[in-house]
Order: structure tokens, then C-alpha cells, then sequence
């Protein structure tokens, strides 16, 4: 008796408490439906301390400003729900946030500080948290700490803030000692989110067992054809080769055969999802964390000269002139006569007694005529200076240039007439068959902005350029201006600015134009040991060769997100990796020492400064400059003194002091000569 009355008694109670639940839940919706214009969902992304954005799901409300108070201890990428309030101001919305959804990111890396009698705290490396977290003291009794050290550290957080912001943490990993090259890689790889290992589910599903002698014979066979493989000294997997062979018609037949990835990797096993997490290959300074597992990358895919390899394989009928007559798509098997590098290519290129020199020589012919076609149709030429950052033995920076050679565009060349002839082909097929092929992956580069063509015309105008900046002339404009500048001291710095006046390309389901390459379609097919997007590729190539219909839309939507925020993201950690050795670099070789620099840019609180030797770029904090004020300019490319009238323009050479460099933060303050 007493147990089913206390069973009723706690079935009453849990009904009251869902009645009150539900009331209370009606109440705050009523309220916010008063106090709101409407309520929506997003994702926060933080700008300062002061304010945020909340880029919401609904495109018609657009990106929603929330001032600090306002964010309720939400954090930078958190899914959140917004009130909006009132009418927008400056184009955008004013709002605040309601409550978290989802935490997008529970772990951060930073640095472990005493915090006297109060315990411990890890100062955030992340540039968007503000905010340090504390740790218990009984935490880091194992580490033998060291008050006047700083370790780097992994932490899980634990207790979020409800009227302050004080975040509360554990310890899930120390790295080491601040500053220390392993430490600092190590962070970067966790700060980042990047794997480290393959799982053992990965390991035991890629079996080492060669392709049977059935395989082959469904294939189309180029064995017999003369082929190579060019690429960088240092390449370990070889995704791309050429191969040539003369017609009787005097035309010559040009294949592209790319490593048929997705032969090894099939849909929705093991090795396929997490192929698909890493999305990219990502290359930091003395490492490098492949999309795909040793024995696939570096040699069941990999294209090795005398080995039997299977190729998704793009053929042309060609003439000099680089002028294709005929093409032909499907799955080949390939055995490369020759392993080249660049500078072996090049060098048979010019001696024209080598025995590779005739097929060679050939490829670079019809190459250039290819690439004198991309500039007659409009492409724009960004072609910097190859500059190659790796680490010697001694765990230094290394700094080298690349000159780039007739053989880098040779195999430039036919990657993109690969890669824009694939795209035509599938949306050839999209375009007769809509039901069953809806869509394909494209590579999308739209048409620039016209206000950032307008401040483009007005940088390059403080050198002596005019820019025509009619959008169907100003490929041709652009390229004109960069011949010019070659070799001169703005060259990079004009380089650059042409480059950040174009909008990013990203990977769209939608079939619009490449504007930097002047095509009207363009995908990713050559990169698959690389590059996810491009075993997609494949495998719709494949569906719509053997007539089978694509059906995940959707799917393939997100999976255009995803690759282009992993893909940022990887680009991220390269940089940071990069940075990290340059700034360690200049403080061990010219910490108070005079160098020549190059603004890259201006803004109101300083300039900054490429220093010339190592490419790395520092900043002269106006702040700490007390013999004058500075004002930016309307134009945004110079500041000038208030009362010295000194002017100092982006592009411009100028001599620096190294004042501080802090390896920690990555960055390196720099001073006028006086």
C-alpha cells in the first residue's frame, strides 16, 4: 500500500511539474511574441568582445548584431535561438539571444597561468573566446608545475556562466612548455580539430590486396602509351599523370588519368566517412594529415612509374593548336613509364637530344597553346612567386623560392582543360535528363564586387595604373596591370589586392561560371587522394557513364558546405603553422634589429608590415607611436600623419625596428625608425 501511494503521489508531482513546464514555456513564447518582431535560429559568429553577429537560418533576416550583454554566454559558432528586436539599422537587424541550442565546440587549447591562491587559468588561444577559464588547482598536481612556465593545454569545459563570465574547465591533455616547436604543432593540430591517427576500424578495411586481372579487362587500357607523372620533388603520392600517343591523322591523343579513388573507397564504409570528416589533406609546415590512409595515398592510389594503376581517365583528340576534336570519359588502367619532377621535366623540355624530349615537347606545345586561349577568353593571371616554407633539421625555418617553369604550366594546363571538360559533360547530362541526374558539383567563382573593384582601381591608380572597370573588360585590365608591375617592389602587394577583390570559389550544386579562369562550367576531378569533393565527382561521373540516376540533392548540397568549411579550415592550420615558425624565426634572428618591410596593409589603430626576408608580417601599433596621430584615408590604402604629414600607402617600402615578438600569440610588433 505505502508503494503504490507514494507511486501516486510521485505520478501526481511529475504531472504538476510538466504542467508548469508547459505553462511557464507558453508564457515566455507570449512574451517574446510581444517583445520581438519574430524569433530565429543561427549561428553566432563574434567579430570583438563588444558585438556578434548571429548569421540565421532564415536568408530573409539575413546576419543579426547582438552587442555583448545581450549574448548570454554564448560562444563564437554556437547554435542559438535570437528575439529580433525593432527595424534594421546599417542593413542589419538588431537582437538578442535567447537561449543556446547546441555548444558547437566544447574543448579549447591555451595556456595554463597561476592565478595565485585562486587556483589556475588557461588563457584561450582561440582568437574568438575572450575569456579565460579556471581550472582547480588539483588539476595540475601531476604536472609539477612551474609558476614562471606556461604550459599549453587541452581543456574540456565543464560549468558554463549564468550571471558572470567565468567558464570552468579540466584538463584533458598538457602539450609541453610554451614556445617549444612540438608543443606549438601539437596545439595548432587540436586548436584546429585535426585528427591525428586513422581509427581502427579505418585500418582493418583498407586490406593491401592488389586488383585482379578481371578488373583490368573491364577497363580501357593505355599501358602501351607513353605516360608520366610531374610533380614536386618532395611529392609522396602521385594522383594525375599524361599520356601521349600520335594519330594517323596527324592529331595527337591526350590523356589526363586520375587515381581511381573511388574504386578503393566506396560508399559508406569506413574508410569513406572518414575520408569524408577529414574532407582535405592538410599540409603544415613539417607534416602533413592526409584525407586518406598510408597505404591508399601513398601507393594503391598513387600512380607509381611500372606499376599497374586504375584511373578515371578524361582522353582528347588534339592538334597543336590545342584544339579538341574528341573526347572520350571512362575507367582506364595506366603504367607510367616515368616519374618526373618539375625541373627534370623542364629540363628535357630544353635539350632537345633527351629520348622524352619529342613526347615531352609536344605536351608543352599544345599546353601553351591552351593556356594563350585561357587569356584570349578573359582568365586572369595570379601567378605569385612561389615561396616554399618547410623546417631544416634543427627544427629552423626554411625559406625557399620556386621559380615557376614551362613545366608547372604543362601540367597546369591539362588539370583544367580536364577539370572544365568534366563539368561540361555533366551538365551536358544534368541538362538532358533533369529526373535523373538533378544536379552535379561544381566549382563556382562569381564575378567580383563592385565597390571591391572600385577600391582595387583605387590602389592600383596610386601607382600609376588605370583600371577599366567595365566587368567584361576587367580580366584583360587586370592582367595588363600585373605585367606591368612584375619585379617591381608592389608587385606582390597589387598581386594580393587582385586577389581579395575576387570572391571566394566554393563548391555549389548550382551550374555558374568560373570568372577567374573564364569558363563557363568547372569542377574538381584531378585531386581525389587529396580532395573529397572530387571523389563525388567520380562517383557521379561513373552513375551517369553506366546510366545510373543521382538522387541525394540534398546530400550533395551539404556535402558542398561541408567541403568548403573544412577546406577553410585547412588553410587556417596552414597558416598558423607557417606563422608560428616565421614569428619564431624573426625573434631569433632580429628581435631590436632594422629591416626592410612592405605595407600590406592599413587601418585606424596601425600599418601593417611584410618584412621582406621572411615574409612574415608584423604591425606598428599607432597606440605606442606618441609624436603623432594618424587618420586613415577615405581610400582605406594610406594614413597620413596630423602633424607631421608623414603618408604612408599600402605597397610602399619602408625601414622597421623588430620591438617585440610573442611566439605564444604569433605576433610581432614593429616601430618606425626615428
Amino acid at each position: 500500500m505505502k508503494r503504490n501511494k507514494k507511486s501516486r503521489i510521485r505520478s501526481r508531482t511529475d504531472f504538476l511539474s510538466n504542467f508548469f513546464k508547459r505553462v511557464g514555456s507558453c508564457l515566455r513564447r507570449c512574451v517574446e511574441r510581444i517583445r520581438y518582431k519574430f524569433v530565429v535560429v543561427g549561428t553566432v559568429d563574434y567579430v570583438s568582445q563588444r558585438f556578434a553577429y548571429v548569421i540565421a537560418s532564415d536568408k530573409k533576416v539575413g546576419d543579426v548584431f547582438i552587442v555583448a550583454r545581450d549574448m548570454n554566454f554564448a560562444i563564437n559558432e554556437d547554435v542559438v535561438r535570437v528575439g529580433v528586436l525593432g527595424e534594421k539599422k546599417y542593413g542589419h537587424y538588431r537582437g538578442k539571444i535567447l537561449n543556446i541550442i547546441r555548444h558547437a565546440k566544447t574543448t579549447f587549447v591555451g595556456n595554463l597561468k597561476s592565478n595565485g591562491k585562486k587556483g589556475f587559468l588557461v588563457n584561450v588561444s582561440d582568437r574568438k573566446f575572450f575569456w579565460p577559464i579556471s581550472i582547480d588547482s588539483s588539476q595540475v598536481s601531476s604536472l609539477n608545475f612551474d609558476n614562471d612556465t606556461s604550459y599549453r593545454v587541452k581543456v574540456k569545459l565543464t560549468d558554463y556562466p549564468e550571471n558572470e563570465y567565468t567558464f570552468k574547465g579540466n584538463i584533458v591533455e598538457n602539450f609541453g612548455k610554451v614556445g617549444e616547436h612540438e608543443t606549438e604543432m601539437k596545439s595548432i593540430i587540436n586548436e584546429y580539430g585535426l585528427p591525428e591517427r586513422f581509427c581502427s576500424k579505418v585500418a582493418d578495411f583498407v586490406d593491401k590486396k592488389p586488383f585482379d586481372e578481371n578488373v583490368l579487362r573491364e577497363r580501357r587500357d593505355f599501358r602501351s602509351d607513353f605516360t608520366v607523372t610531374i610533380d614536386p620533388l618532395t611529392a609522396k603520392d602521385f594522383d594525375d599523370a599524361i599520356s601521349i600517343k600520335s594519330l594517323d591523322n596527324g592529331h595527337y591523343e591526350v590523356g589526363v588519368h586520375i587515381a581511381d579513388v573511388s574504386y578503393f573507397v566506396e560508399d559508406g564504409s569506413p574508410v569513406d566517412v572518414e575520408a569524408y570528416k577529414r574532407n582535405t589533406s592538410v599540409y603544415l609546415i613539417d607534416r602533413v594529415i592526409p584525407m586518406l590512409p598510408e597505404v591508399l595515398c601513398n601507393d594503391l592510389c598513387s600512380l607509381l612509374p611500372n606499376e599497374d594503376r586504375l584511373t578515371m581517365s578524361i582522353v582528347f583528340e588534339m592538334d597543336m593548336d590545342g584544339e579538341v576534336y574528341n573526347q572520350w570519359i571512362g575507367e582506364g588502367v595506366i603504367r607510367s613509364d616515368k616519374r618526373l619532377t618539375y625541373d627534370e621535366a623542364q629540363n628535357i623540355i630544353d635539350d632537345s637530344t633527351h629520348e622524352l624530349h619529342k613526347n615531352i615537347d609536344i605536351l608543352f606545345q599544345i599546353s601553351k597553346a591552351l593556356r594563350e586561349k585561357r587569356f584570349l577568353h578573359g582568365a586572369i593571371n595570379f601567378e605569385f612567386e612561389d615561396v616554399n616554407f618547410g623546417v631544416n633539421e634543427d627544427l629552423s625555418l626554411n625559406i625557399s623560392k620556386t621559380d615557376l617553369l614551362d613545366s608547372h604550366h604543362l601540367v597546369e594546363e591539362f588539370m583544367l582543360l580536364a577539370n572544365k571538360n568534366i563539368a561540361m559533360y555533366a551538365y551536358k547530362m544534368c541538362n538532358e535528363n533533369k529526373k535523373k541526374y538533378p544536379c552535379f558539383l561544381y566549382r563556382v567563382h562569381e564575378s567580383p564586387e563592385k565597390s571591391k573593384v572600385v577600391a582595387f582601381a583605387i590602389l592600383v591608380k596610386q601607382f600609376g595604373f588605370i583600371l577599366d572597370e567595365d566587368i567584361d573588360r576587367l580580366p584583360f585590365s587586370v592582367n595588363k596591370i600585373i605585367e606591368q608591375v612584375k619585379g617591381k617592389p608592389e608587385e606582390n602587394v597589387i598581386l594580393t589586392s587582385a586577389v581579395r577583390m575576387m570572391p571566394k570559389a566554393i563548391y555549389s550544386t548550382e551550374p555558374k561560371q568560373h570568372f577567374g579562369l573564364a569558363f563557363e562550367h568547372y569542377t574538381h576531378f584531378t585531386s581525389p587522394i587529396r580532395r573529397y569533393p572530387d571523389v563525388l565527382v567520380h562517383r557521379m561521373i561513373k552513375k551517369m557513364l553506366n546510366n545510373v540516376p543521382i538522387i541525394d540533392v540534398n546530400k550533395l548540397s551539404e556535402a558542398c558546405t561541408y567541403a568548403g568549411e573544412r577546406e577553410q579550415l585547412a588553410t587556417d592550420a596552414e597558416r598558423e603553422s607557417i606563422r608560428f615558425k616565421q614569428v619564431e624565426f624573426v625573434k631569433n634572428n632580429y628581435l631590436g634589429q632594422r629591416l626592410i618591410g612592405i605595407i600590406t596593409g592599413v587601418a585606424e589603430w596601425g600599418i601593417f608590415v611584410e618584412l621582406t626576408d621572411s615574409k612574415c608580417e608584423g604591425l606598428i601599433r599607432f597606440s605606442e607611436y606618441k609624436y603623432d596621430t594618424f587618420i586613415l584615408d577615405r581610400s582605406r590604402i594610406k594614413v597620413v600623419g596630423r602633424y607631421t604629414g608623414n603618408r604612408y600607402c599600402i605597397g610602399d617600402q619602408i625601414d622597421v625596428i623588430v620591438k617585440k615578438c610573442n611566439v605564444e600569440n604569433r605576433t610581432v610588433d614593429l616601430s618606425f625608425v626615428c
